[in-house]
């Protein structure tokens, strides 16, 4: 008989033997492909689930459209569930398809056949492919042509597409359960090691984070590196991140050229692979130590990493990585030899071990790379980045914010880019900037370095002095010329003693063109133009291109000239939208299906100061009053009451005081009295020296005062713009509906002012009539009458005292 023809007879006979895994997919694939679809075609095209909005075609088109991109996210790559459930399979059909080498009788029979070992391991590897890519493929062709008997668009393109790139990652998981049967004679030892093989890379890089995070006082990842490591190193965790990939195709592509060496690498082990390897816990006695060696370090160093996450102390972490070594070499001897006796065989490999372990946690410990003493030198340095919250507070999520449209077609997800990927636009090059930067890296050093001796017992790091400082966390990124990126992050630095330095990168050209994406945009990628204030969202009304063009280089000009002194001195009024022509296809679409587009206004939008002086009056041109929606014209009253912490007993003046009582009376948790202001120049006086809640979050090189809560009471009535919620909603239809066809759409309404995070800006009193908005002082500009009344002295006031640099 030919080599062919005893190829395709054993598959034959092999496939006899193993008719339970052949009926398992089938019957698994039947209901998950056409039984599936069946039953939500079901659903989804019921007359009582059809829109009630539209004609009986139109909803019926809709609904079958919607079945259509249901069912074809069901079936791709980014179905999760279907994710999990290949992964199972594979597991099953590998380790049942080589189950025979963990017997040695059944080893014996197959090693005795008339056939070589190279056509028994390729025959059994295939056939086990194969047991779920036929049934899947032939269900999966069943369940389209159900959808396209019912009518619904189908693009088989797609569907075929999701079919190869799962059956990729199904060889890929396929092929790593393999080898690990093979590596062993065990049934539960081979599922074992698939389990390693599955999360020791993933573990792996946990475990270091861990320890970087614990012991390097400036450590900074933005993921990509530790993601990188589990992609590479788990064939499960590959497959997994492919489900939100933007390029699936080209990871499958790769995950079957992995598998096609793992394929090979098998081949060579099961050649060399003993008959009598079957019933003993590893087949090749040379992998032990290895093995051993690398699940024994990185679990020692975990179980260290547990007492020290409980207790924070240097013994207790020696306690644990001492019996975390003895435990888990014990357990692997158990599970090699089968036998209590050998707990200790192995000594010598234990003290490697423990050379190991004590090197990397000595390591780590005492920063002997000098991890937290990285500076690289200006030569060395192509161009860097920062990234501070006192110098633009949250600025990752507000102005770096990518959408993505759900699959639904209803609504969008936000992803913010991490503080590293901001600090990477910024690319200052210039040697001024560079020097600057590499100051505050020295400063962090030396702040890092009495951190590290605070860890190591020492006395605290922060002195009485520095309580009167602002502390934040600065986000360096250098880009070596050599191609390297580096990462620091200086946590909790006075930043008050950089202020010099921060001043000079804020007017960095290269820092605000990074952190600004608004300054690189031009006239044409945008689709309109959105304005906010107290969280009132509406739409400019441009008359024209050019005006549009115009005040987008207004802005843009009055942005970049934007200086520190100039922001300590004033506080935004209000804030401008940009809508670039990505964010408009998105709400149209969103708009189109009845979903919920308001998520586009909570993000880019960037502040208007004061000073903004050409910007407000273009957009005074286009109708939009800038600074109007509270003033003390429209205000009926404000109210105010102490929100601060709690004061101790001595630290308030004498209780038979006049300033004791007063303090007493407003300032103590049981009773926190309200003051109603009426006067109209108290009015005047309180909001001349206040600013939005909002506006202050995002300036804070402005101090404020937050011990007082400011509640500003406007007149419900048109001008204001304190409308109802029934009221809001006709506008906003009103104007999306006069400009049907125009490119200024709207995108600001359905009950802006009501969600979320808006409602403890903006709320309606309880008769409907106010709208109330909540405001901070500045500090150093509370009105005496305030403090006079509220019995407010500079001790107590420093209590609530948001700080600037």
């Amino acid at each position: 008989m030919t080599s062919k023809g005893l190829f395709f007879k054993y598959m034959r006979e092999n496939t006899k033997q193993r008719l339970w895994s052949v009926a398992l997919t089938a019957l698994l694939c039947f209901f998950l492909f056409p039984v599936l679809t069946a039953l939500e075609t079901s659903i989804m095209l019921r007359p009582d689930n059809l829109s009630k909005d539209l004609s009986v075609e139109a909803a019926l088109a809709e609904a079958k459209l919607k079945l259509t991109n249901e069912m074809l996210h069901m079936y791709s790559i980014q179905n999760a569930m279907l994710v999990f459930i290949l992964i199972v399979t594979a597991v099953v059909l590998a380790a049942s398809g080589f189950s025979y080498l963990h017997s040695k009788k059944k080893t014996d029979f197959f090693h005795s056949l008339p056939i070589s070992r190279e056509m028994l391991y390729t025959v059994t590897c295939l056939d086990g492919i194969l047991y779920l890519a036929v049934p899947y493929l032939v269900f999966l062709l069943v369940a389209g042509v159900m959808l396209q008997v019912k009518g619904a668009p189908f693009l088989w393109g797609t569907l075929l597409i999701g079919y190869v790139q799962h059956m990729c990652f199904f060889t890929l998981v396929y092929m790593t359960v393999v080898l690990a049967v093979i590596l062993t004679g065990n049934l539960i030892v081979g599922l074992l090691g698939t389990g390693v093989f599955f999360s020791w890379g993933p573990g792996v890089a946990a475990v270091i984070s861990t320890y970087f995070s614990e012991y390097f006082m400036t450590f900074y990842d933005n993921g990509n590196f530790l993601l990188r490591w589990c992609e590479r190193t788990s064939p499960v965790f590959w497959y997994g991140t492919a489900t939100g990939s933007d390029h699936p195709t080209r990871m499958a592509v790769i995950a079957l050229a992995v598998a096609a060496l793992l394929f090979g690498l098998g081949m060579f082990l099961y050649r060399k692979r003993p008959s009598e390897a079957a019933g003993r816990a590893m087949a090749f006695k040379v992998s032990e130590p290895v093995i051993r060696f690398l699940l024994v370090v990185p679990i020692t160093l975990f179980s260290g990493m547990i007492f020290r996450s409980i207790l924070n102390d240097d013994i207790w972490t020696v306690f644990g990585l001492i019996c975390g070594l003895l435990i888990t070499s014990c357990l692997i001897e158990i599970i090699y030899h089968f036998d209590f006796k050998s707990l200790f065989a192995h000594k010598r490999q234990l003290a490697i071990s423990a050379v190991a372990v004590a090197a990397i946690f000595l390591g780590f410990r005492l920063d002997v790379a000098g991890y937290d003493s990285y500076l690289p030198n200006a030569d060395k340095v192509a161009y860097a980045g920062i990234y501070c919250d006192a110098l633009d507070n949250n600025a990752a999520g507000a102005y770096h914010v990518t959408p993505r449209m759900y699959r639904d077609g209803y609504s969008v997800g936000m992803e913010w880019a991490s503080q590293g990927d901001v600090a990477d636009k910024m690319q200052i090059s210039d040697e001024d900037g560079i020097r600057v930067l590499r100051e505050i890296g020295a400063q962090g050093i030396e702040t890092a370095s009495r951190q590290r001796k605070h860890l190591n017992g020492g006395q605290d790091w922060m002195s009485e002095a520095d309580l009167d400082s602002r502390y934040d966390s600065i986000v360096l990124s250098w880009h070596l010329n050599n191609g390297k990126t580096v990462y620091r992050n200086y946590r909790t630095i006075n930043v008050s003693e950089l202020r010099e330095q921060l001043d000079s990168i804020y007017e960095n050209q290269s820092y605000k063109l990074g952190m600004y994406p608004v300054l690189s945009l031009q006239a044409d990628d945008a689709a309109g133009i959105n304005y906010k204030e107290e969280e009132d969202c509406s739409h400019v009304k441009l008359p024209d291109e050019q005006t549009k063009a115009a005040l987008l280089a207004a802005y843009q000009k009055e942005l970049m000239a934007l200086t520190p002194d100039m922001r300590r001195e004033e506080m935004p009024i209000a804030e401008i939208q940009f809508k670039t022509n990505e964010m408009q296809a998105m709400i149209d679409v969103i708009r189109k299906n009845g979903g919920y587009y308001d998520t586009f206004n909570q993000f880019d939008y960037y502040p208007i100061y004061p000073s903004f002086q050409e910007t407000i009056a273009i957009l005074k041109q286009c109708g939009t009053e800038v600074g109007s929606k509270v003033t003390p014209e429209n205000t009926e009253k404000i109210v105010l009451q102490y929100q601060g912490g709690k004061i101790p007993e001595d630290q308030l003046a004498p209780a038979d005081t006049e300033l004791g009582k007063r303090q007493r009376e407003y300032l103590q948790n049981n009773s926190r009295r309200e003051v109603t202001i009426t006067d109209p120049e108290q009015i005047a006086e309180i909001l001349a020296n206040s600013a939005s809640d909002d506006m202050v979050q995002i300036n804070q090189m402005a101090e404020a005062y937050q011990g007082i809560n400011i509640a500003v009471y406007v007149s419900g009535t048109e001008d204001t713009g304190a409308v109802s919620e029934d009221d809001l909603r006709d506008s906003v239809n009103s104007m999306e509906e006069n400009e049907i066809g125009q490119t200024y759409t709207v995108d600001a309404g359905q009950n802006v002012l009501y969600d979320g995070e808006y409602a403890a800006d903006y709320e309606m009193d309880e008769s409907g009539q106010y709208g109330i908005y909540q405001r901070s002082f500045r500090y150093g500009k509370v009105p005496e009458f305030v403090k006079s009344t509220f019995g407010l002295t500079p001790e107590l006031m420093r209590l609530n005292r948001v700080f600037a640099y």
